[in-house]
């Protein structure tokens, strides 16, 4: 059964962030996030970014939003 791996989903994101240039504070502009804790969460695997926002992570990574998730096979 797939099931999203939270932890690694974050670690690629920060991944695609760093290759990119992009920091924790400029990703939360161009969401329009009121803070940063929201993506320091998903970095953390804490939880997923809403659909809405993985696809604006994935337009401005020039990936696929399934690229930034990452499902293990349990």
């Amino acid at each position: 059964m797939p099931v999203v791996n939270l932890v690694k989903t974050g670690l690629r994101i920060e991944n695609y962030m760093e290759v990119l240039g992009y920091s924790v504070s400029d990703i939360q502009k161009i969401l329009g996030l009121a803070g940063p804790q929201a993506v320091y969460h998903w970095l953390n695997g804490m939880c997923l970014p809403k659909l809405d926002n993985l696809v604006i992570l994935a337009s401005i990574f020039g990936v696929k939003v399934d690229d930034l998730i990452v499902v293990d096979i349990v």
